[in-house]
């Protein structure tokens, strides 16, 4: 199985984004001006003395407050508990039970989903998964078919044809109403198939951003000619 992941990198001046420039440098650009800068005219004896009294005691001042921000600042205590770390993409959940027998089309992306034994209609049998993956056309021409073309009906059927597993075991229609896909859809309860439901309209269809790439970038409409 292979899953996408991302990948940092250093980021070269050809990408930077035009929208948010480099600020050009402030300062003097002429040379003379930089010359003038780093060299400032000279002054008395004693305004100069003034000005180097005046630097060494803003100077110690900054050391103070600096020392003193120091032993302030303390790391801050980490509860190792809390520490969050990313699972691998492409390392299935310990808590999936994968059927020996599931023959998993090469390239598919899988989904991987549990329900608490308490969102169920049947607590008593406990925790509750199944595995999904995208639907083919003849995945589609299935469902559809068992929706006898009710609209309502065929969102359903269509994310229950994305259903390859429950509990460890192989889908199986062969049993028709029996079969343990539509056990396992009426056990689940309405939280569950809402969230499975879910999983298939996110999966299906385009998200805002592809939407928006799609109807700026990716179709055109022209009017043909009168003959």
């Amino acid at each position: 199985m292979t899953n996408n992941s991302l990948g940092n990198h250093l980021v070269d001046e050809d990408e930077l984004d035009p929208r948010f420039p480099v600020p050009v440098q402030s300062g003097p650009r002429d040379l003379d001006q930089l010359v003038d800068t780093l060299n400032p005219k000279r002054m008395g004896d004693a305004e100069a003395s003034a000005v180097e009294k005046q630097a060494v005691l803003e100077a110690s001042r900054a050391s103070a407050e600096n020392s003193a921000s120091s032993h302030d600042e303390r790391p801050p205590v980490q509860d190792p508990e809390s520490t969050i770390v990313a699972a691998d993409p492409n390392v299935i959940p310990d808590w999936v039970v994968l059927p020996p027998d599931l023959k998993i089309p090469r390239g598919k992306q899988l989904y991987f989903l549990r329900f608490r034994a308490d969102w169920t209609e049947k607590p008593e049998k406990g925790e509750r998964q199944c595995i999904l993956w995208n639907l083919s056309d003849s995945d589609e021409n299935m469902a559809l078919k068992r929706a006898m073309g009710d609209g309502n009906r065929a969102f359903k059927e269509l994310t229950k044809q994305m259903i390859r597993a429950v509990d460890g075991k192989r889908a199986d229609w062969s049993q028709g109403f029996h079969s343990n896909i539509e056990k396992f859809w009426r056990e689940v309860g309405s939280k569950a198939r809402q969230a499975i439901v879910s999983v298939y309209h996110k999966t299906h269809t385009f998200d805002e951003v592809e939407s928006a790439d799609f109807f700026t970038n990716c179709w055109a409409v022209r009017t043909a000619a009168g003959g």
